[in-house]
């Protein structure tokens, strides 16, 4: 039986080729749905008039010219791994063969060697060494580090002592190093790899250079040992000054740290590069903007090479999309976050010298200061009045000492016959002067 009524059901009947078919079918290709053996690209039908239609949307894209990145969805997903390699650390290859090196996870980011080395204190004599990675540019570590042991049995007591115990602010993760491959205990990274199988090879790309070549340690060892630290101010100060270190964007999201360090050695191939820092991702208001917005900074050798670099490589088209290559103005302001300590609740009815002043004789009891800010308003209240509150932070020349500052006077001490807050993160004025774009 036919009727018009949807409800009802149709009888079938035959089509043309002997088989069966149902009297005013519609096809997928009507109802908005996909055929397989169609071309993605041809227009698709009109929705039919029928209430019961389907309607047929177009999508409004932006023109992508990515190739190794996807072409639907965030644009700045993962691009694949390139070839790494990685260079075996013999001193850490036996530590981990003979379990005396542990794995000491869920580290903060501010987080230095000093810090790592008065968590063990009490067991210093049994430390042989502890192995960090460090942004140059930043100083900032990635949320682990690497400790050895002169005996298995102290790396076991360790494990079993500190696993969970917070570490400012953080419950440690704590366990044995194993080999790379199988999760933690990474050896020294020049790369990384295209598979397991090649994770252990030893032998360079052409297109590698080694560290004796380029004269630069930090391009390619972020690792630093404990009698082998960078000197971040000078690194960082000179290459300001010099005016040669450049911020590199429109960057994809590389999958680690070796794929960012040798994808902007193959961009500046023609220069000396010196220092390239970690992958930096695109502020919060762009992140599901399409495109390619992650950015990183590269200290090329001299101020020449850098004015090169801007005229040469400025709004090419590298990585499937156009870069941008400026010179940089003013330090990371993440460099000497461990040894910061901000303070608010400071009474506006005092003008700032008066502050700044009584700051540092409240401060100066803890350790040296290197620098005192200027004092900072907070935001308007809701009536858009100004606030009767004030803020500014402090520069101490240890973390430890901060840690102190912080833990005697927060919530306790007074400004002026007003108590104030201490913290070691910014809010309100102050988070607004730190997360400007760098």
């Amino acid at each position: 039986m036919d009727s018009n009524n949807w409800r009802v059901k149709r009888e079938p009947v035959k089509d043309g080729g002997g088989g069966f078919t149902t009297p005013n079918a519609r096809s997928s290709q009507q109802w908005g749905k996909p055929n397989r053996d169609s071309d993605p690209n041809q227009q698709r039908p009109q929705a039919l008039p029928s209430w019961g239609a389907m309607p047929v949307y177009t999508e409004n894209r932006p023109l992508y010219r990515g190739g190794s990145n996807p072409t639907t969805g965030p644009f700045s997903r993962p691009i694949p791994r390139g070839l790494h390699v990685i260079i075996k650390d013999p001193q850490a290859e036996e530590a981990i063969a003979q379990g005396r090196r542990i794995y000491v996870g869920n580290l903060p980011y501010d987080a230095k060697i000093n810090d790592i080395r008065a968590l063990f204190a009490d067991i210093s004599h049994l430390i042989q060494d502890i192995s960090m990675s460090v942004d140059p540019m930043t100083g900032r570590n990635p949320s682990y580090c690497f400790v050895d042991f002169t005996t298995k049995e102290a790396a076991e007591k360790t494990i079993e002592q500190f696993n969970g115990v917070p570490f400012m602010k953080r419950p440690l993760k704590v366990r044995p190093s194993v080999k790379p491959g199988t999760g933690t205990g990474r050896y020294h990274l020049q790369g990384g790899s295209e598979s397991q199988s090649r994770a252990t090879s030893t032998d360079s790309p052409a297109q590698e250079p080694t560290q004796n070549e380029t004269g630069s340690p930090y391009v390619f060892d972020r690792w630093r040992r404990l009698n082998a630290q960078i000197d971040l101010e000078n690194l960082n100060s000179a290459a300001m000054e010099e005016c040669r270190r450049l911020d590199v964007g429109g960057l994809p999201r590389f999958p680690d740290q070796p794929t960012t360090n040798l994808k902007m050695r193959e961009l500046f191939k023609d220069y000396n590069v010196e220092v390239v820092s970690k992958l930096r991702p695109p502020p919060k208001s762009i992140k599901e903007v399409a495109g390619n917005h992650y950015h990183c900074f590269v200290d090329l050798r001299t101020k020449e090479e850098a004015d090169h670099a801007v005229s040469a490589l400025n709004e090419t088209d590298r990585f499937n999309w156009t870069i941008t290559v400026l010179k940089l103005e003013g330090i990371s302001t993440k460099l000497h976050e461990r040894e910061r300590v901000y303070i608010y609740s400071l009474p506006r009815r005092f003008d700032d010298r008066t502050l700044v002043n009584e700051v540092k004789g409240l401060l100066e009891p803890f350790g040296e200061l290197r620098f005192v800010s200027d004092i900072f308003n907070h935001r308007p209240t809701k009536d858009g009045e100004p606030s009767n509150w004030c803020c500014c932070y402090v520069e101490f020349a240890e973390g430890k000492q901060a840690d102190a500052a912080i833990h005697a006077l927060d919530k306790v001490g007074e400004v002026r016959g007003c108590k104030i807050t201490v913290g070691a993160r910014p809010r309100g004025a102050l988070e607004e002067h730190f997360s400007k774009p760098e």
